[in-house]
């Protein structure tokens, strides 16, 4: 959108892509309210606007903005630090790193990608992430998710092809297996015909879409 400040050019992408603030927001790796900071000019735009500029355009945030070391406020009035950000996706020399990478479609769908390595703290990290970014979307009932699950292998399934799960009922199931997607996936596909176990999930994406 040549010619458009970022404030400008991040508002007319939310309204292309469907997202509110806070989506928009998580998209960028930071909260609703600099959304809106951005979008109003009241903070300078400069170190959003290649993300910016790659959400308007694919409507993917391949490289979001390094996050400055921050402290946010918590309930209570306690000062404390603000979550770490997310690294993007890698996935060099055929090796899948932790990373995550949201899209949206402007056909309203969002879509969060999470990479995870065979073990160790990236694993758990991409457990928390994908965790998080199911709960996340709890608040709203209309919306309903595909999972989307790539293998070390390279063979890809899709979960809940016909309308998805409603997001409770999907975080329920993942709180069954002892929060653990990785266990409900493998469960899951079980079920389906396909063996797959828990460390062979290399990668999981998360597509929201609303009723």
């Amino acid at each position: 959108m040549a010619g458009l400040s970022v404030g400008a050019e991040l508002r007319a992408a939310r309204a292309a892509f469907k997202l509110t603030q806070a989506q928009a927001g998580r998209m960028l790796g930071v909260s609703a309210d600099m959304v809106s900071k951005i979008e109003r000019g009241k903070t300078p735009g400069g170190r959003w606007a290649k993300a910016v500029g790659q959400l308007s355009s694919r409507g993917v945030v391949v490289t979001p903005p390094a996050r400055r070391k921050q402290r946010v406020r918590a309930p209570g009035g306690v000062t404390v630090p603000a979550p770490e950000a997310h690294p993007p996706l890698d996935r060099r020399a055929g090796r899948y790193r932790y990373g995550v990478q949201r899209g949206a479609t402007r056909a309203g769908e969002r879509s969060t990608t999470v990479d995870a390595p065979t073990r160790g703290d990236g694993r758990e990290r991409a457990r928390q992430a994908l965790v998080g970014e199911l709960s996340a979307a709890r608040r709203d009932p209309h919306v309903r998710v595909r999972v989307m699950v790539t293998a070390r292998d390279g063979r890809q399934y899709v979960i809940g092809r016909k309308g998805g799960y409603r997001v409770g009922s999907l975080l329920q199931g993942w709180h069954d297996e002892g929060d653990d997607p990785y266990a409900w996936i493998s469960d899951t596909l079980d079920g389906m015909g396909y063996k797959v176990a828990a460390g062979a999930v290399a990668s999981v994406t998360l597509v929201f879409s609303t009723l």
